[in-house]
């Protein structure tokens, strides 16, 4: 199987927050979203557009979304992704290159925000300088647990962070 190359210039996860906020014209954005007072974006880490085709009896109510496949970026890690969708910045703009980063004499897990020397890691604020949704203020609802994470105040920061425990309460909250 091919790679499949980010398409920075086209549909990728780097041009959502973009797009829907404007910033930059995207015909692949559906229709329903164009103008739209409010959106909600689901993302589901790890589940991508060929998950979604192999497995529409499973998904019924995403499968009944309109949409169509985009690019991740390069490389896919979780870090490199959701930081690229939260800033709408190439993983070479915002610096997150992986699960694991130099910095300085040591090399920062990402997710974790640990190093592996034991040396203390760089304040998330001052490491990702980039405003997460444009420097907008929207709310994010995520693990209570990720709240105050390194990894969470370097790709959300600046976000309204609203915290679920548990997935049963997850609606209610």
């Amino acid at each position: 199987m091919e790679p499949i190359r980010p398409d920075f210039s086209g549909a990728s996860i780097a041009g959502i927050i973009p797009a829907l906020l404007g910033a930059r014209p995207a015909a692949w954005v559906p229709v329903p979203a164009d103008g739209a007072e409010s959106i909600v974006l689901l993302v589901l880490d790890g589940l991508g557009w060929e998950q979604i085709e192999a497995n529409r009896g499973l998904l019924p109510n995403i499968s009944a979304m309109q949409g169509s496949a985009i690019t991740s970026v390069a490389p896919s890690t979780t870090a490199t992704a959701l930081t690229s969708i939260t800033t709408g910045l190439t993983p070479i703009e915002h610096g997150v290159l992986g699960y694991r980063v130099r910095e300085e004499d040591d090399v920062l897990n990402i997710l974790s925000w640990r190093t592996d020397q034991g040396s203390r890691p760089p304040e998330p604020e001052a490491f990702q300088r980039h405003a997460a949704f444009m420097g907008r203020e929207v709310p994010v609802v995520t693990k209570s647990e990720f709240r105050s994470t390194g990894f969470t105040r370097a790709h959300l920061g600046g976000a309204r962070l609203e915290g679920w425990s548990t997935v049963a309460v997850l609606v209610e909250q």
